[in-house]
């Protein structure tokens, strides 16, 4: 609003009269985002007793910056200014976030680096308010300004016709950046330093409420055709858009040209992926884990303290070898038990993982080891466990490799899914959908539980996989070695699961020397559920 006196502007603040929204924001091109402008409008309430308190407001921004997650905000300001001045040949940088204040936060940014460095083309921050019918003469008008050189051949082309402005198909809008941007620019030569184009919640954009062909699709196919145009005539311009992940998808899936022409950014709460690196690297890095083909372990050395070198003679002999009896017939024929479940005592063998170790060593030798996963390990949780299977099954079988990374690369977004059922779904279970891998031999996934906190997350992730390998019949079995807590939590919380299970049970150390009985074993059913007991 232009107001020419003070006078003016305190009879408009009596009156109840406050500024309209500004469409840009010092002198950047850049548009106040939504939630700073409700902050601003609460502060200008015309009654007092209405109105933000500073303890509010500071609140409010300390709120924002609590949910923007700096750390994360940082790479991807890190990872787009790169974009911005490496002119590497990708005219369009997608970033993709759930959470509309961190995408604005970062698309302001960019756009004021690019302001300050003299790189910003044109900005438009779109609002519900906003139509897509707005966003061509727009960008037209601040290209014009901020090109002045191309000002001129864009007003004549408008002069000689004058319907460009109203476009009615995908051709006449081509038309239409054709003549008054991708033409006009490409005049500057190679000498001119890219200028960047910000467009930041570009899913927020309303269906015009007047009659138009102009719509949400449209405009973001207008979007990515004049990308492509920038890059096939080497015109000095980039396209920086933020969006909603389900605008990003569809715009990936819409176009051919898409993936290879873009570099794609996705920031989610568990951190941020980008279309620049290897796909199958990053699944790495999600894994945490450095997977190695499994090593022999030595279990007379790897006993803790209170087991004599002779016990542990003792337990070589027998132990080892009985529930190896059970375990290899289960190995070569499960009879549609895709788990086996042994139970036993924490410091059975002293150190958690021995138990399990040694079963993985037998499945190494056989050749039939898919994964191995020690809880323990301090890289291993709720986040990291399903990437370490998926990991180590890319290298465990090879075949499965390039589905994987087709995956990865198709749907990047899936690494960083909050939802582990779809992250299993997509990496674990998609791969061996897509050859003829059910006639493979079966292979065997080794968990050793122990030292793991959350009995609920485990036990559910479990139950999945089993009941997602035998509904796809999927060639992989599962080994669970762990103390009785959890697999009582199981016998109580998912009675039907461990109907389904072969369970092996070691009694505790002491048996071995206070109890020397004859060497034995019982099996017996208890609702269904077939358990060995193995006693020395």
């Amino acid at each position: 609003m232009d107001i020419a006196n003070d006078a003016e502007v305190i009879y408009q603040v009596i009156q109840g009269i406050r500024p309209k929204r500004p469409v840009v924001h010092d002198g950047t091109g850049v548009q106040i985002p939504d939630d700073l402008w409700d902050v601003i409008g609460r502060c200008w309430e015309h009654q007092p007793p209405a109105r933000a308190s500073i303890i509010e407001v500071v609140e409010t921004i300390t709120d924002w910056h609590r949910a923007w997650d700096t750390k994360t905000i940082r790479l991807v300001e890190n990872s787009v200014a790169r974009w911005v001045f490496s002119n590497q040949g990708n005219y369009l940088c997608w970033v993709e976030n759930s959470s509309r204040a961190r995408t604005t936060y970062v698309s302001r940014a960019i756009a004021d680096l690019c302001a300050r460095e003299g790189k910003l083309a044109a900005s438009f921050f779109f609002s519900r308010s906003q139509s897509p019918v707005q966003f061509f003469p727009k960008l037209i008008d601040q290209i014009a300004h901020h090109f002045p050189s191309c000002e001129s051949f864009i007003r004549m082309a408008l002069r000689e016709d004058p319907s460009l402005l109203s476009p009615n198909s995908a051709d006449e809008l081509q038309q239409l950046l054709l003549k008054t941007i991708i033409f006009p620019t490409m005049t500057l030569g190679d000498t001119m330093t890219p200028k960047v184009i910000v467009i930041d919640a570009l899913d927020l954009c309303e269906e015009p409420t007047e009659p138009t062909w102009i719509t949400v699709e449209i405009l973001m196919q207008a979007i990515i055709w004049l990308a492509e145009s920038m890059h096939r005539n080497s015109v000095p311009l980039q396209i920086f858009v933020s969006s909603h992940p389900d605008l990003h998808r569809r715009a990936k899936r819409g176009s051919h040209k898409f993936n290879p022409e873009t570099r794609s950014l996705y920031l989610h709460p568990r951190g941020l992926l980008d279309s620049w690196t290897d796909a199958w690297d990053e699944l790495q890095v999600l894994s945490t884990l450095n997977w190695r083909a499994t090593q022999p372990v030595d279990l007379s050395t790897s006993l803790g303290s209170g087991i004599s070198a002779s016990q542990s003679s003792d337990l070589l002999q027998i132990a080892p070898e009985r529930l190896l009896t059970h375990i290899s017939n289960w190995l070569e024929d499960n009879d549609g038990r895709q788990v086996c479940w042994l139970k036993y005592p924490i410091r059975q063998f002293g150190k958690k993982s021995t138990i399990a170790q040694h079963f993985a060593n037998e499945c190494g030798a056989r050749g039939a080891l898919a994964a191995t996963i020690t809880c323990s390990d301090e890289n291993v949780n709720s986040r990291t466990l399903l990437p370490s299977i998926a990991a180590q099954l890319g290298k465990s079988m090879p075949m499965l490799k390039p589905a994987m990374r087709q995956i990865i690369e198709d749907q990047r977004e899936v690494l960083l899914t909050t939802d582990d059922h779809t992250f299993g779904h997509k990496l674990i279970i998609e791969p061996f959908l897509t050859g003829d891998f059910q006639r493979i031999a079966t292979m065997t996934i080794v968990i050793d539980c122990n030292g793991w906190s959350d009995g609920d997350f485990l036990l559910d992730t479990l139950i999945w996989m089993e009941n997602a390998f035998r509904s796809h019949a999927i060639p992989l079995q599962i080994f669970i070695a762990s103390e009785p807590e959890l697999y009582h939590q199981a016998n109580l919380q998912y009675p039907l699961f461990l109907d389904n299970t072969l369970t092996l049970h070691l009694p505790r150390f002491e048996s071995w020397t206070a109890n020397p009985l004859s060497p034995s074993q019982s099996l017996f059913k208890n609702n269904g559920q077939k358990i060995y007991q193995v006693f020395p």
